[in-house]
C-alpha cells in the first residue's frame, strides 16, 4: 500500500501570500483579439491569480484578466498551464469604476 496516496497535498505553500478563494467570472483580453475570453478567477491574492478556461484557447504571455462583477481588472503575465487551467502573476491592478468616473472640476 502507498503510505502516501495523495502527495501533492502534503506539499509545502510556496506562494508569498495565501490565494483567496472567489470562483469570479472574468474575461482574458488578448492584444489580437476585440473579444475577451470568458473564464472564472478560482483564487486571487495581490501576486498572483489561478484562471479556468471555459473553452480550449490559445492565450499570450501577457495579457488582462476583466472582472466585471467587482469592477476590477488585472495586468498579468502567464506562469503556467495545464489544459483549461492557467497560473497568472499579477503585475497592476486597476479599479474600473475609478476610471470610469467622472473628474469633477473644482469650483
Amino acid at each position: 500500500m502507498d503510505p502516501a496516496p495523495f502527495p501533492l497535498q502534503n506539499l509545502p505553500e510556496r506562494r508569498s501570500r495565501r490565494r483567496q478563494f472567489c470562483r469570479l467570472p472574468a474575461l482574458i483580453c488578448l492584444p489580437h483579439l476585440n473579444n475577451g475570453l470568458a473564464c472564472t478567477v478560482e483564487n486571487l491574492n495581490e501576486t498572483g491569480a489561478r484562471l479556468r478556461l471555459s473553452t480550449l484557447a490559445l492565450i499570450a504571455a501577457d495579457f488582462r484578466i476583466v472582472l466585471p462583477t467587482v469592477f476590477v481588472a488585472y495586468e498579468a503575465k502567464l506562469l503556467w498551464r495545464r489544459n483549461l487551467d492557467l497560473g497568472a502573476q499579477i503585475l497592476r491592478r486597476y479599479d474600473l469604476q475609478q476610471l470610469a468616473s467622472p473628474a469633477v472640476p473644482e469650483s
